[in-house]
């Protein structure tokens, strides 16, 4: 008896179906574009409602007001407004979209403790406040590098906080380039910095400023 190995991968599957007109090729994309419409929907935190006056409304996110209405005279004008908003925002977060993202997540898989993230929030308005609306994909490793840099005159940084702020920036950037957002190499940026030690603020301390930690405390007060 001679047995036929039928296992196909589901590329070749599908395009035997389509070779054989077993499968419409149009009807099947034409689905999977108004599932991925409705699951987009169903993540978009406002009502769309019909007025009075037989518009259609709804309401998207604004940096500065808050909300802003979006206002249509058929449904699916309204719903395509919604649906490439946010798509626009899965595809090409801003800059503190990706930080909170990466941020809150390293807080949730407990990595770090509450302070570190209130810590991390901290650095990242500090730093960024001015440009963190920007989309993630417009920045290139060169305007990361440059900013970075010019942190460290703009605020007299000493080495400590500047180091503060590199953690914070290459944490968030390794985050954007695991879900391939960004396609520049995040270690190259960070090793290619123009910085020295005579750059960084210089921290003195008094000596009823030091700190000492408990193996180093008896014999300090012994002495």
């Amino acid at each position: 008896m001679i047995t036929i190995d039928t296992k196909l991968d589901k590329k070749e599957l599908l395009q035997y179906l389509a070779d054989n007109d077993i499968i419409d090729f149009a009807y099947v994309q034409e689905q999977i574009e108004m599932k991925k419409r409705d699951e987009v929907l169903k993540k978009h935190p406002w009502k769309i409602s019909q007025g009075k006056d037989g518009y259609f409304r709804t309401y998207l996110p604004d940096k500065e007001k808050g909300r802003k209405m979006v206002k249509k005279s058929t449904l699916k004008a309204v719903e395509d407004v919604v649906i490439d908003y946010w798509l626009a925002e899965e595809e090409n977060p801003s800059i503190k979209d990706v930080f909170d993202e990466w941020n809150n997540r390293r807080l949730e898989l407990k990595k770090i403790s509450a302070a570190t993230h209130v810590r991390n929030i901290q650095i990242f308005n500090r730093h960024f406040k001015e440009i963190e609306n920007r989309r993630i994909k417009s920045m290139s490793s060169d305007d990361i590098s440059d900013f970075l840099e010019e942190q460290v005159p703009k605020y007299n940084l000493s080495s400590k906080a500047f180091c503060n702020l590199k953690t914070v920036t290459k944490g968030f950037l390794k985050r954007a380039k695991k879900r391939k957002l960004i396609s520049f190499n995040v270690e190259e940026i960070f090793q290619d910095l123009d910085t020295s030690d005579t750059e960084f603020k210089k921290v003195i301390k008094e000596d009823n400023q030091e700190v000492f930690d408990e193996d180093e405390l008896p014999k300090m007060i012994d002495y």
